[in-house]
């Protein structure tokens, strides 16, 4: 082995080792930089100028005592002693001995002296490193001073100029190489350590952001469900039992979302997404959430709304929402009794409004000493007294986050035992001039500008005149987003496949809106969202909204989508909140007043659920939350469309997993992210875990533990078939009529509900029709039924006009 690999496999195994704790390659490192320039000026001295054998002796010792220290304290792993006890040694033991040993100033020891001062500072932190560096400055100056007063007491060994210069010669090189490289590598250290650091954060936010998605599932169910009781009349107790169960669910889901804003602000991932708000609907939303925070307390929450706010502004409405929220639930979670007072008002500013929040109360109020701690992270402040207050304490430093980042300034003043008030002012946009006017102001400030409780459910606007294609390659998949968009009234078309896609473009099908599945095989959405915007060429390819739905939403994730070419994402199972504000965003909004007009007056009148509901309350399929699904889909029609879906083709997908091979994981993980999403579409969430647990080791190439978990996976899918085979199987035609041929007044309604994209009118014809049979013409009622399943309802409206 050549002395260059030698060194070469120390510095790898001393130095670089990310085995090794921090403090010891520094420590390594700094022991190898200073034996080494020992051991090198005392070869060149032995070579270039003559040297006593007490020099000698004491370079030997310096090298011994060196190594000794650095061996025994690395296994002690007691560093900073060790360093102390080094250069304290070698600084006032060692050097003033060499320094008049080996010729006083006219040597290079002075040098070798700046050199220990320097490792020193690299090695020893804090107060040590102050007292060793003015120890060892003070014995370098005794020892200048010694020599100034008794020369004699210095041997006098390099007798020529020549001899001096070249022993300074060689300390400066060999001293400027052991501390450049000491400090080149301890760069390089801090270089690996940030982007350890770096990547720690990132994992963490991602891992928030995983976490979040498991814990918002089960949570959105007990929120969701919990409210929708409420609603109803309940039994003696329940009701308030139900309430607490509502309250906590908001209180973890606030805890949550302060957890994950707080990492994205900490990556620098939070961005903000300004929209037009309506800002009497802003201040109501705010008012009624924060209404219920009073509960049976002895609070007033007195509002003052100025009148001549404009009515509509351009920002991100979420943030400034949060903002309100975080300033409003501090002040009443530290006021046990008094008054909460919210005060909105706006100043004109450069063509835009700078709106004002103040937000006072009379509760706990700040000691002058926390002040300075308020806006800081995880810091609850005076912690013995509000020990039994709730929180993370990270709302108030978000909540200055944002209003720095909407380019805003939040003050507070306090006084301790009296009270709070915060000062929020936030620069806007204006939209509308027009002012909200005093009925609005006057109807927020007695909480009565809407009536009743919100709810989770809304108000689809009916949208005859949107057009949208559905990308996805799991058939269930298709059938759950498209019996979501039933109540839109829309013209849905689904393809399998991104080529699929790209040829309908290409061909020039027109869409208001396409929602592409992520992951996809043969070509994902990534690949066919490119091919789109950029192969295509024409306008409308690189201006159609593109949406991207997914089933593995994580931090960053709408930065990724928004940088291929998305407009948006929309995570599965897909939420009716966000799948609404995005219809209404990409469709709804682009349509002139008239348009908006006449689909409402078309609007066909809702209709009970009839058959479907009746079916779906008999059913027992222990894999999936019924009750869930037939809330989420709005309708117990849509979502018995999205079990007969599941049960029909995913038996398919059975057979691709039962092939599965060590060198088919790739696809293998396809094929159970479809089924994932398949399956959290129609709330078989325990299935849904399952396969997600599956494609992550497909995709880390674990395949033993595919292996181990593909049976249970089959093995639960296949009981949920089981369970929704009553869907599946054909009725009996006991107690059928046999008429001539079909009713035309029937088909007639039947064609009119086709045209109005009615499927729970189009249902209750079908239903008539098929309690019959027929001599002639009666191909019709099945062929509708076929298609209807299909949702063709143009090629139904086609063909029935033609037979009419």
């Amino acid at each position: 082995m050549t002395m260059k690999q030698a060194l070469a496999r120390v510095i790898k195994k001393y130095v670089m080792s990310e085995e090794m704790p921090f403090e010891a390659r520094v420590w390594n490192l700094t022991a190898i930089c200073a034996v080494a320039a020992i051991a090198l000026a005392t070869v060149v001295s032995c070579l270039l100028m003559p040297m006593t054998a007490l020099d000698i002796a004491l370079l030997v010792s310096l090298g011994l005592f060196i190594t000794t220290v650095v061996g025994s304290y690395s296994k002690l792993k007691k560093y900073e002693t060790g360093a102390v006890i080094l250069f304290g040694a070698v600084g006032c033991v060692f050097m003033p001995a060499l320094h008049f040993t080996s010729g006083g100033v006219d040597s290079g020891m002075t040098v070798y002296a700046v050199m220990v001062v320097v490792f020193t500072f690299l090695v020893i932190p804090g107060k040590k490193c102050a007292v060793m560096v003015i120890l060892q400055l003070a014995v370098v100056c005794a020892c200048l001073l010694v020599e100034y007063l008794h020369p004699e007491f210095v041997n006098h060994v390099l007798v020529t100029r020549k001899m001096v210069l070249t022993d300074y010669a060689q300390a400066i090189i060999l001293v400027s190489v052991s501390i450049g490289t000491a400090i080149k590598f301890q760069f390089l250290f801090y270089a690996r350590e940030k982007k350890k650091a770096e990547d720690a954060s990132r994992t963490k936010s991602e891992f928030l952001a995983t976490m979040s998605h498991e814990i918002r599932t089960p949570l959105n169910a007990i929120i969701g469900l919990s409210e929708i009781e409420l609603q109803r009349e309940l039994p003696g107790d329940t009701y308030p039992n139900m309430e607490k169960i509502y309250n906590s669910g908001v209180s973890l889901l606030n805890i949550i979302n302060d957890i994950l804003d707080i990492s994205k602000i900490e990556t620098g991932n939070l961005e903000l997404t300004p929209v037009r708000y309506d800002t009497s609907t802003l201040l109501n939303d705010v008012v009624q959430l924060n209404i219920v925070r009073i509960g049976s307390r002895p609070i007033e929450f007195k509002l003052h709304i100025d009148p001549a706010i404009p009515s509509a502004l351009h920002g991100d409405d979420m943030r400034v929402r949060q903002i309100l929220n975080n300033l409003l639930s501090n002040a009443f979670k530290y006021t046990k009794r008094g008054r909460v007072t919210l005060r909105v008002g706006w100043k004109p500013d450069n063509g835009g409004a700078t709106l004002v929040f103040i937000v006072s109360d009379t509760g706990i109020g700040i000691r002058m000493a926390d002040m300075a701690k308020l806006f800081s992270k995880y810091t609850q402040l005076d912690a013995k007294a509000n020990r039994q207050i709730e929180g993370t304490g990270l709302g108030l430093s978000i909540t200055k986050r944002l209003v720095q980042m909407m380019g805003g300034v939040i003050s507070v003043e306090s006084v301790y035992n009296q009270g709070s008030t915060f000062t929020v002012k936030i620069p806007q946009t204006i939209v509308d001039e027009s002012p909200i006017g005093e009925g609005a102001a006057k109807g927020l400030e007695a909480f009565k500008l809407t009536e009743g409780r919100g709810g989770k459910r809304i108000a689809r606007a009916y949208m005859p005149y949107g057009k949208v294609l559905v990308v996805d390659d799991v058939p269930t998949n298709l059938d759950v987003t498209r019996g979501l968009l039933l109540p839109y009234g829309l013209k849905t078309d689904c393809v399998s496949s991104g080529p699929e896609a790209i040829s309908l473009i290409r061909g020039g099908a027109r869409y208001d809106l396409i929602l592409m599945d992520h992951m996809m095989p043969v070509m994902d959405g990534m690949e066919a969202a490119r091919v789109i915007r950029e192969d295509i060429g024409s306008d409308y390819a690189r201006t159609v909204p593109i949406v991207a739905l997914t089933a593995n939403a994580v931090s960053g994730s709408e930065e990724m989508f928004l940088s291929r070419g998305f407009n948006g994402f929309i995570s599965k199972p897909i939420d009716i909140m966000a799948l609404d504000a995005v219809l209404n965003r990409w469709v709804r909004d682009r349509q002139s007043e008239e348009t908006l007009r006449q689909a409402a007056d078309e609007r066909p009148a809702q209709r009970g659920a009839g058959k479907p509901a009746s079916v779906l309350s008999g059913l027992s399929a222990g894999g999936a939350d019924i009750r869930a699904g037939i809330e989420r889909f709005g309708d117990a029609g849509s979502y018995m469309k999205a079990l007969q879906s599941y049960a029909r083709y995913t038996p398919d997908l059975i057979e691709k997993l039962e092939r599965v091979s060590r060198e088919s994981l790739r696809d293998y993980a396809v094929t159970v992210h479809g089924i994932k999403g398949a399956s959290y579409g129609i709330f078989a969430n325990g299935v849904g875990d399952m396969a997600g647990a599956l494609e992550a080791a497909a995709a880390e190439g674990r395949y033993e533990d595919v292996i181990e978990g593909n049976g249970p996976l089959i093995e639960e899918i296949e009981r949920l078939i089981t369970d929704l085979s009553p869907l599946t199987r054909q009725e009996p035609d006991a107690e059928k009529s046999l008429l001539a041929s079909p009713d035309t007044a029937l088909l007639q309604l039947a064609l009119d509900a086709c045209r109005r994209f009615d499927t729970a009118a189009l249902e209750d014809v079908l239903a008539e029709l098929e309690s019959s049979d027929y001599e002639n013409g009666g191909d019709i009622v099945g062929w509708l039924r076929e298609q209807t399943d299909n949702l063709e309802y143009d090629a139904m409206a086609e063909r029935l006009a033609e037979l009419l």
